[in-house]
């Protein structure tokens, strides 16, 4: 209500000055306290799930139009159950998408994929492309960035070669697109990430390895080899 001070009687206006300055008690009772709590607490929770529903929509939003035909999920509660399990399929998805939205127009090209090998993967590999992002080139495979003496200058004149005319692929433990292509002849043990998720997004190759026999044999016995050269 609006309240104009110069309509009042000074009697009045110093009963209400009075009145709305008294310190402030609370006058309910702990059942009213505890009601009030609980419908706060669930205020609080359809709070929080629209927030969550609107924030699964855009994410899901985002993977629809980065994925276009590639996105594998049909529906939105589709997508809500493979996040809300934090399933395999989704952390992949969730790296892709990242990966689309920081697509690196710099890459070195390295080579396509001619080796039917790859075709017969336990996954579906969309792209024939591999590439070096600058990203993982600085970071990673560029000379004094990684413990194996600079293998790169060494042999990415041989690349296609490795990853063509490989000895063995071996399956990588941590990520389920991910193989460590390897060729001993080489001296290098080259790990290419293979997309699986969009066509979008091209192979890369995350690191390059200077295998010495001794690691070459321990990985064939702890690694699960998916194809060996013939």
């Amino acid at each position: 209500m609006p309240y104009f001070e110069d309509k009042e009687s000074p009697n009045d206006f110093e009963k209400m000055r009075k009145e709305s300055n008294k310190p402030f008690k609370d006058n309910r009772t702990s059942a009213e306290v505890k009601q009030y709590q609980r419908g706060q607490a669930r205020n609080r929770q359809v709070y929080e799930k629209i927030q969550r529903n609107l924030q699964d929509e855009k994410e899901y939003s985002k993977i629809k139009r980065l994925l276009n035909k590639d996105n594998i999920y049909n529906t939105f509660e589709d997508f809500k159950s493979d996040k809300g399990k934090n399933t395999e399929q989704y952390q992949e998805i969730k790296k892709a998408v990242t990966q689309l939205e920081n697509l690196d127009k710099t890459a070195i090209k390295v080579t396509k994929l001619r080796n039917k090998a790859y075709d017969n993967l336990p996954f579906n590999i969309k792209s024939k492309q591999v590439i070096i992002t600058k990203k993982q080139y600085d970071n990673h495979i560029a000379a004094g960035k990684n413990k194996h003496n600079n293998i790169y200058s060494k042999v990415k004149g041989k690349l296609s070669q490795i990853i063509n005319e490989p000895d063995i692929i071996f399956k990588d433990k941590k990520n389920i697109n991910t193989i460590l292509v390897a060729k001993q002849t080489e001296g290098a043990l080259v790990v290419v990430k293979l997309s699986c998720i969009s066509k979008k997004l091209d192979n890369t190759i995350i690191t390059i390895i200077d295998c010495g026999e001794k690691t070459f044999n321990r990985m064939k016995r702890n690694y699960q080899i998916l194809y060996t050269k013939r």
